[in-house]
């Protein structure tokens, strides 16, 4: 170390507490507490004085980017608030359709039934049909196709009691042609009038 320039004020009290005999340790230490804190304080100074000539342009900064943040928050919300009301408007779209469906219902329920109650207040007093069965006469027998083996059991197994769900899931055939089989076969067996 040079002894004519040191390099931080420490240096230079380590080099003249050194070089004079009159310090004691006591001594050398009350003075290195005073440099330090001496040293703290510029530092802490300088960076006061750095923030406060930086300061207003990094609050202005600050602000003009908190206020960025703002306006794109307040853009979405408004984005968002467009979004909310379309899409109400279209659910109360659905709503009114399908009020208007039920009225519709409603009313043609109400006609049916004014129907119905007159029907019943004509026939009052009359006396009722009655149905007579020969019990004579046997029911013919299904008609089975005796050259096509899935109608053969798909009859016999609507004969046995299934419905035709559960022969359309038996046969790997639609429910619609099983329901059709099984009607043609009822009107071909059906008396003729």
């Amino acid at each position: 170390m040079d002894v004519c320039n040191p390099a931080s004020p420490l240096d230079g009290l380590l080099i003249l507490a050194k070089s004079s005999p009159s310090f004691s340790n006591g001594q050398m230490v009350l003075c290195l507490l005073i440099v330090g804190i001496t040293a703290m304080l510029l530092i802490s100074t300088r960076r006061r004085v750095r923030q406060a000539r930086s300061s207003p342009q990094a609050y202005t900064r600050e602000q003009r980017s908190r206020l960025r943040e703002e306006e794109s928050v307040v853009q979405d919300m408004q984005e968002l608030m467009v979004q909310l009301e379309d899409v109400s408007r279209g659910i109360q779209a659905q709503l009114d359709t399908k009020f208007a469906k039920l009225d519709s219902v409603i009313a043609d329920a109400d006609d049916r039934l004014d129907r119905l109650e007159r029907m019943i207040r004509r026939c009052d007093g009359k006396p009722a049909l009655e149905v007579t069965v020969d019990d004579q006469t046997p029911p013919a027998p299904p008609v089975v196709p005796r050259d096509d083996p899935d109608r053969r059991l798909i009859f016999e197994l609507a004969d046995a009691g299934r419905s035709a769900v559960e022969i359309a899931q038996q046969t790997g055939q639609s429910t619609g042609e099983i329901e059709l089989i099984l009607a043609l076969r009822n009107t071909a067996t059906a008396p003729a009038p």
